[in-house]
């Protein structure tokens, strides 16, 4: 699948049996509606999984701005974090209030998932799945049929799941930590 935003479109219009368009600003209703639910979905879909392609890890800067009560510090969140999947603070008490953390550490660095519009670092798997995604939207919108939308809505399950999948096997083993609770079932 190539890497831009009219062919994952293309791709959930034949779908659902639509025209094809040549641009997401061109004055067609498809084109209107994709360009409405394109990013709307694609920050959705990112954020539902940790999808190797939008992981990204930084330290954040200290705000000047202390919060009222509760904790010491506050750290501005990235611009482009959809969601914080890890802190370096472990266990900590810690909390994401609005677009910032606040901790009682003067230290803290995140890894979350990004909102990645650069196509072509997306995963083949993703690509697919959105426009499976946004075909499940327009069947309704375009072609007025539910039955469609949930034939696609099944397909949809079935290639975010091999997409998932595949996306999870592209990383070293991830060792499992043996603690109490763990332990407590020998």
């Amino acid at each position: 699948m190539a890497d831009s935003a009219v062919t994952i479109s293309n791709s959930a219009l034949i779908l659902v049996g639509a025209e094809r368009i040549s641009s997401l600003g061109e004055a067609s209703r498809p084109a209107r509606i994709c360009n409405d639910i394109f990013p709307k979905l694609r920050d959705h879909m990112i954020a539902e999984h940790p999808w190797n392609f939008a992981i990204k890890r930084q330290d954040l800067a200290q705000d000047a701005t202390v919060p009222v009560f509760g904790y010491a510090y506050r750290f501005g969140i990235p611009s482009d974090c959809l969601r914080i999947l890890d802190t370096n603070l472990g266990d900590a008490d810690w909390a994401k209030e609005g677009e910032y953390i606040v901790a009682n550490f003067t230290d803290v660095k995140i890894k979350f998932l990004s909102r990645i519009t650069d196509i072509s670092k997306w995963s083949e798997g993703f690509k697919e799945a959105l426009a499976h995604k946004m075909a499940i939207y327009l069947a309704y919108s375009l072609v007025q049929s539910t039955t469609l939308s949930q034939a696609l809505k099944k397909d949809y399950q079935i290639i975010m799941r091999n997409a998932k999948a595949q996306d999870a096997q592209e990383h070293g083993l991830m060792m499992v930590e043996a603690d109490e609770w763990l332990n407590s079932r020998f």
